[in-house]
């Protein structure tokens, strides 16, 4: 995209345009129209004058991207119409780029169009609890004599370290056995923590400040109903629960699920007596998450599961925007965000109305956002016919030889590195 400018930056070239007329374009889908900056509102608008007025070849709320010449820099930005007549006037911009460095124009995706591809990735397919949650067991960072390629002294460590602050403590694998009592069920059936620091408070309530690994009343029993995420499961038997358990002698507990990919396969149960002076605090519960970790992947290097299949897994996606040189899709699988790494290349179809256009393409992006993946990937190989086309449906003219002489906006090519 190019350099984001700073604010103050942007003020002062915003006042420029304004002052000294400095010709526009104004893109929009398929469209572009030259003008000047007429006026601005600081912070509101920006209106364009033309001296053909036609800017009925707009739409209001239509997304636009302005590009101009500053002193020898193209710079852009986006905006969106909000008024026509014989001039337009469009929302004031968040931000400027300058310095663009993308071979062409990244539009928003035409109609009719998606994205079709195929990846080789692990599956994961076994007979445990299955949950929202997942976890790639990747190697964890090994603290104290924790050894994650032997798994009999990780048993040992596990039991010397959990005496020194619990009176109870277990590994259970829900390898065929289905989770039993209600703390089991509870985090087979989240992949949460369950943490309750004295069993005369039960289940915490929840509030702002909650950490998202541990489960709360608010987490079971969302917007305050009286149904549970867990079948058949009130408030009221929650909390009964737990003062049984009182009644039976325990003061604290941790039940910490051992996750693999999207499956709980075990837990991690310790507890404490109401005769131990000291409940189970925040540093007894981060050494069990961050042995459930460990455990997890020393059960997978010691082939403990032994189901994981490779298989070619196909993607269908829309598309966030596209240009004659790449595109960006977004998809929420983990499978797929494991299975794709920077620079991975990638065998796409790419459909456009009735066409479809096979491009070899090379992954050079890759975000999270809140919930999901976005993938930036820039062509490699496509077909000249394909890409003409392509370029006629994406900008709604067709390719010149000139076109690709300049970058974005017509700006020069920025100098490129291929070390």
């Amino acid at each position: 995209m190019g350099i984001s400018i700073s604010r103050i930056e942007k003020e002062f070239i915003l006042g420029n345009l304004d002052e000294k007329k400095i010709p526009v374009r104004v893109h929009g889908n398929k469209k572009d129209h030259n003008g000047v900056v007429l006026n601005i509102s600081d912070g509101k608008w920006v209106e364009i004058y033309s001296d053909d007025k036609n800017w009925e070849v707009f739409k209001k709320d239509e997304e636009v991207r302005v590009f101009f010449s500053y002193y020898g820099h193209v710079m852009t930005f986006n905006s969106k119409i909000i008024e026509i007549g014989e001039t337009v006037k469009i929302l004031y911009p968040d931000g400027i780029h300058k310095n663009l460095q993308r071979k062409y124009e990244r539009v928003p995706p035409p109609e009719n169009s998606s994205l079709t591809f195929t990846v080789k990735e692990t599956r994961v397919e076994m007979k445990f609890p299955k949950t929202e949650e997942f976890d790639p067991v990747e190697e964890p960072e090994i603290h104290g004599n924790m050894d994650a390629q032997d798994l009999n002294q990780l048993m040992t460590s596990f039991r010397e370290e959990t005496e020194k602050f619990t009176d109870h403590s277990k590994i259970l694998m829900f390898r065929g056995k289905t989770p039993d009592t209600l703390e089991e069920r509870i985090i087979a059936n989240t992949g949460k923590i369950l943490y309750i620091e004295s069993t005369k408070f039960g289940v915490p309530r929840g509030g702002s400040n909650e950490d998202s690994r541990i489960i709360t009343e608010s987490y079971l029993f969302p917007n305050k109903s009286e149904e549970s995420i867990l079948p058949e499961l009130t408030i009221d038997e929650l909390r009964d629960y737990f003062k049984d358990r009182r009644r039976e002698g325990c003061e604290s507990l941790v039940y910490c699920p051992i996750l693999y990919h999207q499956y709980v396969v075990g837990c991690i149960k310790i507890e404490t007596k109401r005769e131990r002076k000291e409940p189970l605090d925040h540093d007894s519960l981060e050494y069990v998450f961050q042995f459930s970790k460990i455990l997890a992947y020393s059960l997978k290097v010691n082939g403990y599961f032994n189901k994981s299949l490779e298989v070619m897994a196909d993607y269908t996606t829309g598309l966030v925007d596209i240009s004659a040189s790449g595109l960006m899709f977004v998809h929420p699988s983990h499978e797929l965000s494991l299975a794709l790494t920077l620079y991975s290349d990638l065998e796409v179809e790419l459909f456009l109305g009735e066409r479809k256009i096979k491009i070899s393409t090379r992954l050079m992006r890759k975000y999270p956002g809140k919930k999901t993946i976005y993938y930036g990937v820039q062509y490699l190989e496509i077909k000249p016919e394909d890409f003409r086309f392509l370029f006629d449906y994406v900008y709604g003219v067709e390719f010149k030889d000139y076109d690709d002489n300049l970058w974005e906006g017509g700006a020069e090519p920025p100098t490129l590195s291929f070390d």
